[in-house]
């Protein structure tokens, strides 16, 4: 298994320059770059890098009746991002899972990310406005209080190993790990799902729906795996993680690319990074 120090030197730094790992942070920039080379990926709406853009596109999201997500153009681990569901008459926003935000709460929420809240400390930030993408959230496996997401993860170009990433109520319906989602190892030659972790040890079921993890097929999953590689040449990154949902009308969608992909993906394929270290340090050799 490597941990985030070995990871940090023979995967992030050897296989991506600064340059890179800058634009991949930034998800603005990021987006622009896959909107340009055809990579599915939900629309961008607007940037906003003050609060007069704010002033200005608040109401124009006013007539979206589609629905729209804010996130930070630097935030991580899925932290300050929100999904709304459509504007009401008083002029309010409602969220997708919570009451409604008032006009001057919605301000208060766009300036907080302007102001690096979400951003590790930088000082300032910008707001990406993306279309909210209708995701299946029976994909893999009904019943649970999210939708799933897949973290594929690419090495000079190949696809190393993937895991889904299935919701639950401790995560509050997200797919992030940390907070409590089960990770899901996948067998890359079948696209089946294998083992499984959730709060760092080993499950066969998940716990909130008792359904049985393994064994259970990715619809769509070569296309999954087309669309990681596809941003490779695209962002020129050597190392990366690509997230995934699949949109109910659109098919698989990438939700953003990570510079820094956690590490929870060993444990839950049961795979070290260690022998692709050795493998990708072996053909670079070759190669020179």
């Amino acid at each position: 298994i490597v941990g985030l120090n070995r990871r940090n030197r023979e995967l992030v730094m050897k296989f991506n320059t600064p340059a890179q790992i800058g634009l991949a942070n930034d998800k603005i920039r990021s987006k622009r770059v896959m909107i340009e080379k055809g990579i599915s990926t939900p629309e961008l709406y607007a940037e906003l890098h003050s609060a007069a853009d704010a002033n200005r596109f608040t109401k124009i999201l006013r007539t979206i009746d589609d629905g729209f997500v804010l996130k930070p153009a630097r935030g991580a681990q899925g932290r300050g991002v929100h999904i709304f569901t459509h504007a009401l008459e008083d002029g309010s926003f409602l969220p997708i899972s919570d009451s409604p935000v008032s006009p001057k709460d919605f301000n208060f929420l766009i300036a907080s990310i302007l102001t690096g809240e979400y951003s590790g400390g930088r000082m300032l930030d910008s707001v990406l406005v993306e279309r909210r993408i209708h995701p299946d959230h029976d994909w893999v496996m009904s019943g649970i209080s999210g939708p799933p997401d897949l973290r594929v993860l690419v090495i000079q170009g190949s696809v190393v190993m993937a895991m889904l990433r299935l919701p639950t109520i401790q995560s509050g319906g997200k797919s992030n790990i940390h907070r409590g989602a089960v990770g899901v190892g996948v067998d890359l030659n079948t696209g089946m799902t294998t083992h499984a972790i959730w709060r760092q040890r080993a499950i066969t079921h998940h716990p909130d729906t008792g359904n049985k993890i393994s064994g259970r097929p990715i619809e769509e999953f070569e296309e999954c795996i087309r669309l990681a590689k596809a941003c490779y040449p695209a962002l020129g990154l050597g190392y990366f993680g690509v997230d995934i949902m699949l949109d109910a009308h659109q098919g698989p969608t990438v939700l953003e690319i990570n510079a820094r992909p956690g590490l929870a993906i060993q444990s839950a394929n049961r795979r070290g990074l260690r022998e692709l270290i050795s493998v990708s340090n072996t053909s670079q050799e070759c190669l020179s």
